[in-house]
């Protein structure tokens, strides 16, 4: 049972701390390189662990998955220049991307957030049964 509140909480921290990015309130350019890598290893974790134990959200937590093991790459080797336009959108630099590109973040942050949200929902039903 104390797993499922140390998974909500986690779960919601990330829907939390991706609000912020979204809308510029916080940049990750303050997190060294080893501390992203953690960041993102953990909000993974956090995703596949809420799926794991509620086996509900099937298509937005793979959409997760896959955004996320490539964004983990990137921070790893610089193959993309799309990720690496993401992780600079992260740290509040929009000034030469495209609105496609600016479009595509917001999407995949916005869903980033939404299933988090949703895991912490499905989180807490699985406590009051």
């Amino acid at each position: 049972m104390m797993i499922y509140f140390v998974l909500i909480i986690s779960e919601l921290f990330h829907a939390f701390a991706h609000t912020l990015v979204l809308f510029n309130y916080y940049s990750i350019k303050r997190l060294s390189l080893y501390n992203r890598r953690v960041y993102f290893f953990f909000d993974l974790v956090s995703v596949l662990l809420s799926y794991y134990i509620v086996r509900e959200n099937h298509i937005l937590v793979s959409i997760h998955l896959i955004i996320h093991i490539l964004a983990i790459l990137q921070l790893y080797v610089n193959y993309s220049s799309f990720f690496n336009d993401v992780h600079q959108m992260a740290e509040m630099k929009y000034f030469d991307k495209s609105y496609f590109v600016i479009a595509l973040y917001i999407i995949g942050t916005s869903e980033d957030i939404l299933v988090h949200l949703i895991n912490s929902f499905y989180l807490l039903q699985k406590i009051q049964i």
